[in-house]
């Protein structure tokens, strides 16, 4: 019957102690969360432009052209463009275009979940060279 008892005190104080782990729990979760933002942030290459935002959006759906890309997905707001496609080694192709006034726009590109560098300069380059 000790025995008996001491697991029923057991599961008890589990449940009451449950509420507090559940803080820790969300609180890594959010960490991790955070951390992977940061990572996709830092892995894409962006540079802002002396065009109009809809000559970029056209320029853009040129480059994906001339580089054989297909335009996937294409989400227009008044505040970002983005298209989505797959590079030629099946890695996925992500372009915002934003604009930061009459004639200045922000390029955003990233090509892989890792960001590889040298195919998003080639895709933001031959952007930039349609403007």
């Amino acid at each position: 019957m000790g025995k008996s008892v001491s697991k029923w005190l057991c599961l008890i104080l589990f449940f009451l102690c449950l509420p507090a782990l559940n803080g820790c729990v969300l609180f890594l979760g959010a960490a991790a969360g955070g951390a992977g933002t940061a990572y996709w942030f830092a892995n894409k290459i962006s540079d802002e432009v002396n065009a109009s935002y809809e000559h970029t959006i056209e320029a853009t759906r040129g480059a994906f052209t001339s580089l054989r890309l297909v335009v996937e997905k294409e989400s227009r707001t008044d505040e970002v463009t983005q298209f989505i496609s797959t590079y030629t080694d099946g890695s996925k192709v992500w372009v915002d275009v934003r604009p930061m006034g009459e004639t200045k726009t922000k390029i955003d590109v990233r090509v892989g979940v890792k960001g590889d560098e040298a195919a998003s300069t080639q895709i933001l380059n031959r952007i930039k060279s349609r403007l």
